[in-house]
C-alpha cells in the first residue's frame, strides 16, 4: 500500500499531459497544482485544441472535464481512442452520476476523478498512470 507521495516515482520518460476544462478556474487550479511535476502540462478549454495536440503524437495523457459545451469528456475520449489509442484518458467530473459507458464502445476512460479532487491523490494518480504507460511500452 502506498503511504507517502515519495512512494510514487516520477515518470522516467518525457511526458506531456493535456488538461481540458471549460472552467478557467479549474484550469488555473490544475496549473498551480501540477506546476512542479516532472511532465509538461498543457491546458485548454477547446476540444479542437486538445485534439490538435493529440494529433501531434506528443501527448501521453488526457485529463478531461466531463460536462463541456462542445462535447462531453467521454465523447472526447472516444475520439482520442480512435486517433491515438495509446493515450491514457482520465475524466475529471463533479457529476459522476452522469457518466455512463456508451453502448457498443470499449471504455475510453481509464480513471474517473471526482471534483473537488484531493490534490495529493490527483498527483499520485497521474504519476501512476504515466508510469503504467511506460511499463506498457517496455513489454
Amino acid at each position: 500500500m502506498i503511504t507517502t507521495e515519495t512512494d510514487i516515482l516520477d515518470p522516467l520518460e518525457r511526458h506531456v499531459v493535456v488538461a481540458i476544462d471549460d472552467d478557467a478556474q479549474t484550469l488555473d487550479a490544475l496549473r498551480r497544482l501540477l506546476r512542479n511535476e516532472s511532465y509538461e502540462l498543457r491546458t485548454t478549454f477547446k476540444p479542437a485544441q486538445a485534439l490538435e495536440w493529440i494529433a501531434s503524437g506528443e501527448i501521453s495523457l488526457l485529463l478531461s472535464d466531463h460536462l463541456m459545451p462542445e462535447m462531453t469528456g467521454v465523447e472526447l475520449s472516444e475520439v482520442v481512442r480512435k486517433i491515438a489509442p495509446d493515450i491514457t484518458c482520465v475524466l475529471l467530473t463533479g457529476y459522476a452520476d452522469r457518466v455512463s459507458a456508451r453502448p457498443g464502445c470499449e471504455e475510453p476512460v481509464r480513471e474517473l476523478i471526482h471534483k473537488p479532487w484531493d490534490d495529493r491523490d490527483l498527483r499520485k494518480t497521474l504519476r501512476l498512470l504515466l508510469r503504467e504507460r511506460e511499463m506498457r511500452g517496455r513489454s
